[in-house]
């Protein structure tokens, strides 16, 4: 369904992410079906949908890390191959944080964060490892700590850190409130809104319906591996939240 009011969806030339009409599975079982969506400059979007709907599958697809069967995809006017690689996704300026695992845990704060600026000026290393801390001043404090020891919101702020260290300007994310504290979650969102605010694009997953439509500003819902609706965010706002869960 395309959105009835508010902004409307990017055009094709608008877009920095398109994908079109893409089917993605595992071995014989498919996952996704037709998917598509788009994603402006400095635009966030929310990708809701149940347990195996198919919502993590299409951002491995997006990122390189799952191949799709059919379709298109194209980040920034450049095609993307069925299976384009997660390295030359982050060549191009995308970053993923998975759901699970999404830090070395054998490896301390300072070594999760060094191993993401691999590549990157002297200058350019430390311009990143100064906006971290001042972004989250515990890992600094912690640095030396090994990551996998560290909470589950604390590991959130390494994975965070770690994927802002070459500046992507798509961010996927895979349920970044997940296991954490109320306030800490709010936190993490906090600091999303103030990367799309500031003309990061990112793509959201979250099971957290009232902190995904505080983040972006369309919503689409993903039922069965398909897009069932695209709607503005102050739609489904306005819809009230017992009417929420009958869209999956």
């Amino acid at each position: 369904m395309a959105p009835s009011d508010g902004e409307p969806a990017p055009t094709p030339s608008e877009a920095l992410l398109a994908v079109e009409g893409v089917d993605a599975g595992y071995g014989k079982k498919r996952v996704l079906d037709g998917v598509g969506l788009r994603v402006g400059r400095g635009e966030a979007i929310a990708l809701l949908g149940h347990n195996g709907a198919g919502k993590t599958t299409l951002l491995q697809a997006i990122f390189g890390l799952q191949p799709i069967w059919k379709g298109r995809m194209a980040f920034a006017g450049q095609p993307l191959g069925a299976e384009h690689s997660a390295q030359a996704a982050v060549d191009l300026g995308m970053a993923m944080i998975p759901a699970e695992r999404f830090v070395f845990p054998d490896l301390t704060v300072i070594e999760n964060l060094r191993l993401s600026a691999r590549g990157l000026t002297p200058g350019e290393r430390a311009e990143r490892f100064a906006a971290a801390y001042d972004d989250f001043p515990i890992l600094k404090a912690r640095g030396g700590q090994l990551a996998g020891v560290m909470s589950g919101g604390e590991q959130r702020m390494v994975s965070l850190a770690m994927a802002l260290m070459r500046k992507p300007s798509l961010l996927l994310l895979d349920e970044p409130s997940l296991g954490l504290s109320p306030a800490i979650a709010e936190q993490m969102m906090g600091r999303v809104r103030t990367l799309v605010a500031g003309g990061m694009s990112v793509v959201l997953v979250e099971q957290n319906i009232p902190a995904a439509l505080g983040v972006a500003s369309r919503v689409y819902v993903i039922r069965s591996g398909k897009i069932i609706l695209e709607e503005p965010t102050r739609t489904l706002e306005t819809m009230g939240r017992e009417s929420w869960w009958e869209l999956f």
